[in-house]
């Protein structure tokens, strides 16, 4: 009888035995399992990560690249700083005189009656004082003098007096003009007894200053285009002003 008892609690411990290795493995099956997407996981971001770090590396070598170009464009730029200084300065000059040839001709009150012969440009001297208020090249001038590029003496023929004080008055109106003074008038007694018209003639004074909008007027030159080439615009404005007309040229084009 007990040995009876004996081989079933040797069978009950048996599948107890089985049981719990069955669970076991079942257990390291499942950590096998667990393991295993996590390697794969790791082994994807790391693919991943591989990735960005290939592009950020091709993103830097990239910006290498560029940064030596910009380094280079710098130093071309510097290289030509000034030349464009010096262009940038003619092109101012020639606004200028294009503005100054533009109002003169602006200034004469009648074609017919009168006529500016010469004109006689004096550079105005060096401003050692930048906070000065006036220049002494004319005395009485009220034209500060880092505003002053120069003196122009007007040589001309009126038929009369008033046509010179008209003249005189429109002058005193435009931007780069100022200090309009006039030096001589003489009536031409020669012509007067060859029996010719009254002819006047006179010398103005002027002084040709900056204006002080003169940027608003640089960049409205600069947006038209036709003043793109601005030495032709100079030569065009000389050609058409009252210093390069005849009488003739008046009967003509009236």
């Amino acid at each position: 009888m007990p040995s009876i008892n004996l081989i079933w609690e040797q069978r009950a411990l048996r599948q107890r035995n089985q049981q719990f290795a069955m669970a076991l493995l079942a257990l390291v099956g499942l950590a096998v399992l667990v393991m295993g997407e996590e390697w794969g996981r790791t082994r994807l971001d790391r693919a991943r990560c591989d990735a960005k770090i290939a592009e950020c590396q091709q993103t830097i070598k990239k910006n290498e690249e560029r940064a030596k170009e910009n380094r280079e464009l710098q130093a071309e730029i510097a290289t030509l700083e000034p030349t464009l200084d010096l262009l940038q300065g003619a092109q101012r000059i020639n606004i200028r005189w294009v503005q100054l040839l533009s109002e003169l001709d602006a200034a004469v009150p009648n074609l017919r009656q009168v006529t500016l012969s010469q004109l006689n440009f004096v550079t105005a001297p060096v401003v050692v004082d930048a906070a000065a208020t006036t220049t002494t090249t004319t005395p009485g001038s009220t034209t500060p003098a880092k505003l002053l590029i120069g003196t122009v003496n007007l040589s001309g023929t009126a038929s009369d007096y008033p046509l010179i004080a008209a003249t005189m008055r429109r002058l005193v109106k435009q931007r780069h003009i100022g200090d309009v003074r006039l030096t001589q008038a003489q009536l031409d007694r020669a012509a007067s007894k060859a029996g010719d018209e009254p002819t006047v003639r006179f010398v103005l004074q002027v002084q040709f200053r900056i204006p002080e909008n003169e940027e608003e007027i640089l960049v409205a030159a600069a947006e038209t285009p036709k003043r793109a080439d601005y030495s032709e615009a100079l030569q065009q404005a000389g050609e058409k002003t009252i210093l390069n007309r005849v009488p003739s040229d008046v009967t003509d084009s009236q």
